[in-house]
């Protein structure tokens, strides 16, 4: 059994957009072959998996679906989320469905939600090194092997992106290296391949992942990634200059069902 992701949606978000966050939930379901375990949220449900309230906020010119994505509960033992929120404006929803990159750009959100980029810091993970300075790298032992088989040599880290407002640096795989990987922080119009790469690094967070759920990648010619043309109302647009991510809460150990049965037992 995979990931349970249980999605609640506010009333601006419409049907279809509906199901296209559902069909990128199911997506990162089957990628992540395991549940997590139970714990109990601040208001007293309990949660396997992860729950992600979807909001829609109409925000004027917007590019993209700026907004919050990430997650807000954490759980105490594994640092892995419980709970998340992910904010989008309806309109930007409707040109993204336009251009045909909707479904990609939501599974690109939906990782930032299950922790991608956002857990890797020292006050969390800890999966990166110089974060914040001009060379930061990812350093989980699964994606830097990945990445010197992808290089043919071996690697230090996983290059993380060093440009871009606060949410794109430290958040995404490096643009100009990592061309139009979907974890790059600007989404291709044509392609945007959920790599292997990408699931070593999940993998390295914590999860159980399916290698087999990957697609096709190859890192793209140096000069090709440097001079892509990128899209202004791409997820770019989300994740170098407009969107902001939510505050985290590290849940008490007294969340977890072991604590919650000695509670019961002395009551």
């Amino acid at each position: 059994m995979g990931l349970k992701i249980e999605l609640t949606f506010s009333d601006e978000i419409d049907a279809k957009n509906k199901d296209t966050f559902a069909r990128a939930a199911d997506r990162w379901s089957d990628i992540i072959k395991h549940d997590l375990p139970p714990v109990q949220l601040p208001h007293g449900a309990w949660v396997s998996g992860i729950r992600v309230d979807v909001q829609g906020i109409n925000l004027p010119h917007t590019h993209g679906i700026r907004g919050k994505a990430g997650p807000t509960y954490l759980r105490p033992d594994s640092l892995l989320p419980a709970a998340g929120i992910l904010q989008a404006d309806p309109a930007a929803l409707h040109r993204l469905e336009a251009q045909g990159i909707l479904y990609p750009a939501l599974l690109h959100q939906m990782a930032h939600v299950l922790g991608f980029g956002l857990l890797w810091s020292s006050a969390y993970l800890n999966l990166v090194a110089d974060e914040g300075g001009y060379a930061p790298l990812f350093t989980g032992p699964k994606a830097t092997q990945l990445y010197s088989e992808l290089t043919g040599c071996a690697q230090p880290g996983v290059p993380v992106e060093n440009t871009g407002g606060r949410g794109n640096r430290d958040f995404h795989w490096r643009e100009h290296i990592f061309g139009n990987e979907l974890m790059s922080g600007h989404m291709d119009a044509v392609s945007s391949p959920l790599s292997r790469l990408t699931l070593a690094a999940l993998e390295d967070m914590g999860y159980t992942v399916d290698y087999a759920a990957a697609e096709a990648y190859a890192l793209p010619h140096p000069q090709q990634a440097a001079t892509r043309q990128l899209d202004l109302n791409s997820i770019c647009r989300t994740c170098q200059h407009a969107s902001y991510h939510p505050d985290i809460t590290i849940l008490s150990p007294e969340s977890l069902p072991a604590a919650y049965e000695e509670r019961a037992v002395l009551i």
